[in-house]
Order: structure tokens, then sequence, then C-alpha cells
């Protein structure tokens, strides 16, 4: 289990672009089509303001020190693997983790619960909207069970023609979710 005891505040976001293309784009473009529009006109230029993005890191050296970067990334040249990320939403009508993805060979290392607990701090809540595709929705079984996550929506379309997408702890949040989806059920599902 590693332990997640350092958190790096950096005041430069100069890795951004780099980011999106090594990292974010390979772990969510396969069911986020749009990702790269989304992070590019949503992420970058709002981060620091209602977005907060959260790196995992270990050192080459040591598989057992999980490093948060708040808003920025380690240099290229460091020995820093990026091991995880999150991507929050803060405003007063919606707390979400946007983006929650552990590198695969890193998994079942806490990695995740660190992102998770770090986002809580961030939205000040321990009830923020999560959405999850169905095809991973086994992957995030455990996290959501451990931290009571509440799955009460539905809805198929949202992001992907004909694929589902699960909304965890809609109930919490001041917004609506009904934009160009046509296609929302409320039911209660439970994890298995």
């Amino acid at each position: 289990m590693v332990r997640c005891i350092d958190f790096a505040n950096k005041k430069e976001l100069r890795t951004v672009d780099w980011y999106t293309q090594l990292y974010a784009h390979a772990v969510c473009a396969e069911y986020y089509p749009e990702f790269d529009v989304w992070y590019n006109s949503k992420i970058v230029g709002h981060i620091g303001l209602d977005r907060v993005l959260i790196c995992a890191t270990i050192n080459a050296s040591d598989n057992d020190r999980v490093t948060l970067f708040r808003n920025a990334l380690p240099s290229l040249g460091s020995a820093k693997i990026v091991v995880g990320i999150a991507i929050l939403k803060n405003t007063l009508a919606e707390k979400k983790i946007c983006t929650l993805r552990v590198n695969e060979a890193f998994r079942g290392k806490g990695i995740g619960s660190c992102l998770i607990e770090q986002a809580f701090e961030e939205l000040e809540t321990d009830k923020p909207l999560m959405t999850v595709p169905e095809e991973t929705l086994g992957q995030f079984g455990n996290l959501l069970r451990r931290y009571d996550f509440r799955c009460n929506e539905e809805s198929v379309g949202m992001y992907r023609h004909g694929f589902a997408e699960y909304l965890f702890n809609l109930e919490y949040q001041l917004c609506c979710y009904d934009e160009s989806c046509t296609d929302i059920k409320t039911k209660d599902l439970l994890l298995v």
C-alpha cells in the first residue's frame, strides 16, 4: 500500500499541454470521445478558478511514496512517474470529480483513495458528483463502496451514443443533469 504523504502546491502551470497529450488523452479518450475538446475549452484556462487538477506521481526509485501535485505537474526531466489524475469542478452549484484515473499497473495500491480523499478536501464535501462509464463500473466498485457513493441515475447517450454513464451522488448537487441526454432513467442501482 502506498503512503500518501506529500502535497506539492506548485505556482506554475507549465506542463498542462504535455499532460493532456501524454496521459489524459490516453486514459480518457476511449470513453469520452470529445475529451480533448472538453479539456482544452473547460479545463485549461480554468485551473485555479473553478477547476482543480490533481496529479499523483511516484518517484521511479520509491514506489511506496506518492506525491500529489495541485494544478501543476512535475517537470519533464524529473524522476517522477505520473500514476494517476483527478480533475475536479468546484462551483457553488456543482462539486464534481470530472476525471479519476489510476495507471493500470499501479491500481490496488491506494492511489485512487489518495486522489479521492484529496478531492474531498478540495471540494469541501465527501459527496461529490461523479460519473462512471458502464465498462469501468467494476474497476471503480471498491472505491465507490468504500466512500459510500450512491448511484441514482443511468444516462444512456450522455457522452457516447448507445452507452450508459452512471451518475453518483447527484442528489447532493444543485445543478440539473439533462442537457443533451434523451434517455435518463432514475433508479436504485447497485454496484455488483
